[in-house]
């Protein structure tokens, strides 16, 4: 009959050791890939800045007029484009998580409610009666 070792605290600390991580946390980190960051993929990123696009096609084609934004190109231009360069330049996009969510889906998120409530913003202004243009 073999001989019986009893699996204790001490145990799963020598096999650690021996394994080459100094703590439990290293070693949870390196066998669940924790470590292993995924690279933000540009070529998900790019239908995700058109759904953009789409979006607010398509909320200005049945919001009244008064509200309305003049120039449709130049919002998206300045609410999509140059908030999605700004973010990539400043390498903002790798640090987008939460709870585990791919950060382009975090980024979608975030525009999606960045871009909508910059729409929507001379509305407000109209109900508060507060003088939108000046930021």
């Amino acid at each position: 009959m073999p001989k019986r070792i009893a699996i204790t605290a001490e145990y799963f600390s020598r096999y650690r050791q021996k394994l080459g991580f100094a703590s439990q946390a290293d070693a949870k980190n390196f066998l669940g890939a924790k470590d292993i960051t995924p690279a933000v993929d540009f070529n998900y990123i790019k239908p995700l800045n058109k759904r953009l696009y789409d979006i607010v096609d398509k909320i200005d084609s049945i919001v009244a007029g008064e509200i309305k934004i003049e120039d449709a190109a130049a919002f998206k231009k300045e609410y999509i484009d140059r908030t999605f360069e700004i973010m990539r330049e400043n390498d903002i996009l790798p640090m987008l998580n939460n709870q585990g969510r791919r950060p382009e889906q975090v980024y979608f998120s975030w525009m999606r409610g960045y871009v909508i409530s910059n729409y929507f913003l001379k509305a407000l202004g109209l109900i508060f009666g507060v003088d939108t243009s000046k930021k």
